[in-house]
């Protein structure tokens, strides 16, 4: 019987710059995204596209060097999507406050204005001011 040669497992990793928007606390550390060999094919065509556009820009150039790729998976149709997208400021994890933080500060912003005896319309604009300042 002929040796089994081994093989790889995993294909290669980058780094993402990061994710938007923020994740609960409780996401799991990692999500799989399962496709065919021919979505594949698409998805490999896609982001070669992409790249060659991007190659096509001055990377002596602030604005060229923040331009990347965004790659944008929608749960609800089950599909992914390659676009342009700017990279903007890198943020750590620890830097980046997870949404579940910042709903619990909305909602104790929100019971300290409803405790107030203003007047309900002046707490209705004070309430949708919070929630977009943090939104």
């Amino acid at each position: 019987m002929p040796r089994q040669i081994p093989t790889k497992t995993t294909f290669g990793t980058i780094k993402i710059h990061n994710i938007g928007p923020a994740l609960p606390a409780n996401t799991p550390r990692a999500i799989n995204l399962f496709f065919s060999f021919e979505e594949g094919l698409k998805l490999q065509i896609g982001i070669q596209q992409l790249l060659l556009k991007l190659n096509g820009y001055n990377r002596n150039s602030k604005e060229a060097k923040q331009q990347g790729i965004c790659l944008c998976a929608y749960t609800d149709n089950h599909s992914l999507t390659i676009n342009e997208g700017r990279l903007g400021q890198r943020k750590s994890a620890k830097e980046a406050r997870p949404i579940d933080d910042l709903d619990e500060k909305l909602r104790e912003y929100i019971e300290e204005i409803e405790a107030t005896s203003l007047a309900q319309n002046t707490k209705d604009t004070y309430i949708l001011h919070a929630s977009n300042f943090i939104n």
